[in-house]
């Protein structure tokens, strides 16, 4: 069986321990096309946008992207 195989809600599960470690969750999120979309959620969850950090370009990409938007629980 494959990754592509498993169901997103399996994927999510699988997941969701590395969510708390971001630096982890995106690595990862870039070893396998079958996981990016749950990862990508799951890094997208909790969100910091500031002009110090030179980040504000995440509101643009959340709105452009209401799919990610959909998935944000916190944006501080």
């Amino acid at each position: 069986m494959t990754l592509t195989a498993l169901p997103t809600e399996l994927l999510d599960a699988i997941l969701d321990p590395l969510a708390p470690h971001f630096p982890t969750l995106a690595s990862t999120v870039r070893t396998c096309t079958a996981i990016t979309p749950s990862a990508t959620r799951l890094l997208c969850r909790h969100l910091s946008a500031s002009a110090s950090a030179r980040n504000l370009s995440v509101v643009n990409t959340l709105a452009i992207r209401p799919d990610l938007a959909r998935d944000l629980a916190c944006l501080v």
